[in-house]
């Protein structure tokens, strides 16, 4: 996956982050001052202004596309109808902070790209809005508070994980290693997408609130009936005379029916055969636990310590040390550049630069210095002066005038 579309995506994440903890703040401030409940709907549509902005700033580099695109946003917010009008006032003053925040971060940063709020500071701004409303006796709005904070850290894994990619691709440029960048993203953002999906799931079940809270009962209803059927047992009582038994009202159980008669054959087998099957998968998991303990002590303890060998006492670098070798340089003659070497230098470097245009597609020097020689002369079709040039400049032997002449030779 390319570096472009991963931070366009890592700024999808951000935004929408940053804008439902901007959500509870608004929430916060409609229940201390006694305003009606915010409708939500309104504020999944402003949740997009934040992702189109970041859009322009990233792919546009015109100023005039740049304030259209974010005037038009205002525009459309004016025209959503609400009944109340402190939220309407609400959705003006945070989309027109959108707009601030867009220019600003247009001319300050150069990735043009929105930063994560601290999942710290989200939690706190979550915990300090709840008990503002606590206090003031909404009770009912706590449905606004914890699945913006759920999504949050959620969402918030994600963005880690390709925030620590990147990071990835910066390092594995400058190496000259091939790595299979594109399995690795698509492995590892499966799997963290995975987790963060169950967790939210887990904590959305367990909030208890709203149909959320009705959703999670009947879950765990099920789970309920499905032990007690597993662990129900035939108990084997007295005979009682009709004139002693006692006549218990029948109770409903609230969403399964109570049956008079008795279970058939067919569901006391089945009740067996689940039970035995229970009990033979926790048998083959403990002698799989304790194989692999034995197996790990017997590993371990097969194991010799080599006493003869002396342990450094603090760590060394196992990697090769490749240093650059250093001498004297000698004094130049004062007519050095009259010498066989310079003049065969000299050569090279005229021929090169007659030929830029044919080496670099511009004729760039910065270009051309990254050329060596050998690739310069088998441009320009003369190797032989290449390794002439070569000889001159990298070698302690002794250049001659045959030397020059091969240079020559075309």
């Amino acid at each position: 996956m390319k570096k472009d579309r991963i931070l366009m995506l890592q700024e999808l994440l951000v935004t929408q982050m940053n804008h439902w903890i901007l959500f509870l703040i608004v929430v916060t401030i409609l229940g201390v001052i006694g305003a009606d409940r915010p409708v939500l709907w309104k504020w999944v549509l402003v949740s997009l202004v934040p992702l189109l902005f970041g859009i322009v700033r990233r792919y546009s580099n015109h100023f005039l596309i740049f304030v259209i695109s974010h005037v038009l946003p205002l525009a459309f917010l004016i025209m959503v109808p609400s009944e109340a009008w402190i939220e309407k006032m609400a959705l003006m003053v945070l989309g027109a902070g959108y707009v601030a925040y867009s220019f600003y971060l247009r001319i300050k940063t150069e990735d043009r790209l929105d930063g994560v709020l601290n999942p710290a500071a989200a939690v706190g701004i979550a915990g300090v809005g709840l008990l503002l409303q606590h206090y003031q006796g909404n009770r009912e709005w706590e449905s606004y508070y914890v699945p913006p904070v759920i999504i949050f850290l959620g969402l918030y894994f994600i963005q880690l994980y390709l925030e620590q990619y990147l990071h990835f691709m910066i390092v594995n440029d400058s190496s000259k290693g091939r790595i299979p960048e594109k399995q690795m993203f698509r492995s590892g953002i499966t799997l963290v997408i995975i987790f963060s999906a169950a967790v939210m799931v887990v904590l959305l079940l367990t909030s208890d609130i709203g149909w959320v809270g009705e959703i999670a009962s009947v879950l765990k209803m099920v789970l309920i009936w499905l032990l007690r059927l597993l662990l129900r047992g035939r108990e084997v009582t007295e005979e009682v005379p009709m004139e002693e038994q006692e006549v218990v009202p029948k109770q409903d159980t609230g969403w399964m029916p109570v049956e008079d008669a008795e279970p058939s054959m067919f569901w006391l087998v089945l009740e067996k055969i689940v039970i035995v099957l229970v009990y033979v998968v926790l048998i083959a998991l403990c002698l799989w636990a304790i194989y692999a303990l034995v197996a790990f002590l017997y590993n371990r303890f097969q194991q010799t310590l080599d006493k003869d060998k002396d342990e450094p006492d603090e760590v060394n670098d196992v990697r090769e040390k490749c240093e650059v070798e250093r001498f004297r340089k000698e004094r130049k003659p004062l007519f050095e550049f009259l010498s066989t070497r310079e003049r065969i230098r000299r050569m090279y470097k005229k021929e090169v630069w007659a030929a830029r245009m044919k080496l670099v597609t511009d004729g760039s020097p910065a270009f051309l210095k990254k050329l060596t020689a050998k690739e310069c002369g088998k441009a320009m079709e003369r190797e032989e002066l290449a390794k002439v040039y070569e000889k001159a400049r990298y070698s302690e032997e002794e250049c001659t005038g045959e030397d020059i002449r091969k240079a020559k030779d075309k």
